[in-house]
């Protein structure tokens, strides 16, 4: 199977050729054209100097220069073809060279979590206690407090409807954790100065499984491939040219009927097997 090197030096073994060869090529196929033309057109204004042997040469020129106008587009597209299959290369070999991060991501996100748990544990912490001096002051019968500051009479401290306690000057109330980290995600979401904002659904999740598998899955993104079981087949879907890859299980077992949809479209000739090199095209 041809290399992407052989593919390159096939496209530029007769030569390369730019998009300037191409254009002075063209001018001189319209200038050997125009010649002809001019010279027949002399004919027919009556000028005896022209003889039968200019126009034939200059036919001649003509139909040379279009021929070689014609060779080099097609040499000007196999240099371009050339070039593009150089960029896709360097371009292969630098997305395989690419060392990965999915490792680091996997730990930064479980270092998320913790930091999120952290916070969540702290809010309810928080919150309780903030609850338990509510309860204290219904206990106490401590009546809702309008003022700024609750006045001697109930010893300065208050409680509103919207769930504050007060204490002298000091007002406090629960926090609700979601909406802080919404609000977190949200300033994450918004892209920097001319950027466009990062799209934030909250409600994709990539699977499911235990937390431990979650990460596993993120850490393993950008490991290197695994050598393919030995024992796998590869076949082409005649129609449309997908490669399908199939274990020993997928093409032994049947359904209730007892059929095998992969051994029935092998044997109307719909998947036609192929080998491993052509399956993975190197």
């Amino acid at each position: 199977m041809q290399t992407v090197t052989d593919l390159i030096e096939a496209e530029e073994a007769a030569g390369t050729a730019s998009t300037a060869d191409v254009a002075q090529a063209e001018r001189e196929a319209a200038q050997a054209a125009e010649q002809v033309t001019t010279l027949e057109r002399r004919v027919v204004d009556g000028d005896e100097d022209v003889t039968p042997d200019e126009i034939e040469k200059a036919k001649s020129l003509r139909g040379f220069a279009k021929l070689r106008a014609q060779a080099i587009r097609g040499k000007a597209e196999r240099t371009a073809h050339a070039a593009w299959l150089r960029r896709c290369d360097e371009l292969r070999a630098e997305i395989e060279a690419y060392p990965g991060t999915s490792d680091k991501l996997a730990k930064l996100l479980a270092a998320t979590e913790k930091a999120i748990v952290a916070f969540v544990a702290a809010v309810d912490e928080r919150n309780q206690l903030i609850e338990g001096w509510r309860q204290r002051m219904q206990d106490l019968q401590v009546r809702h407090s309008t003022p700024l500051v609750p006045p001697a009479s109930q010893g300065h401290i208050g409680l509103t409807d919207g769930g504050q306690v007060i204490a002298g000057r000091r007002r406090l109330e629960p926090v609700n954790f979601d909406q802080w980290i919404v609000s977190m995600l949200d300033r994450i979401r918004v892209a920097p100065a001319g950027g466009h904002p990062r799209p934030l659904r909250l409600d994709s999740h990539p699977g499911t499984g235990t937390r431990e598998a979650l990460y596993e899955r993120l850490a393993q993104m950008d490991a290197a491939p695994a050598e393919p079981d030995p024992n796998l087949r590869f076949f082409r879907n005649k129609a449309s040219g997908q490669v399908i890859t199939l274990d020993a299980h997928a093409l032994t077992a049947t359904n209730a009927a007892g059929d095998n949809q992969y051994q029935r479209s092998i044997a109307r000739g719909e998947l036609v097997e192929i080998s491993r090199k052509e399956a993975w095209g190197q």
